[in-house]
């Protein structure tokens, strides 16, 4: 996904999804800089469960928009 955002690899599906994604990175790019990296899933990393509960809050907030 990372680097589909980053226009680094083409994506197939969702094409909506990643243009709306590069255009509010695009966007956050022009406030601070900021580095999207890589993590592997599910191995206990710093920061991992708080990620994915800031990932299902966001999947909610997205309906609240609408």
């Amino acid at each position: 996904a990372r680097n589909v955002i980053l226009g680094r690899s083409r994506a197939r599906t969702n094409l909506n999804t990643i243009l709306l994604a590069r255009t509010l990175w695009n966007k956050v790019l022009e406030l601070r800089p900021i580095a999207l990296e890589w993590i592997k899933g599910h191995a206990s990393s710093w920061g991992n469960k708080t990620a994915d509960k800031l990932a299902k809050r966001g999947t909610q907030l997205k309906e609240q928009i609408k």
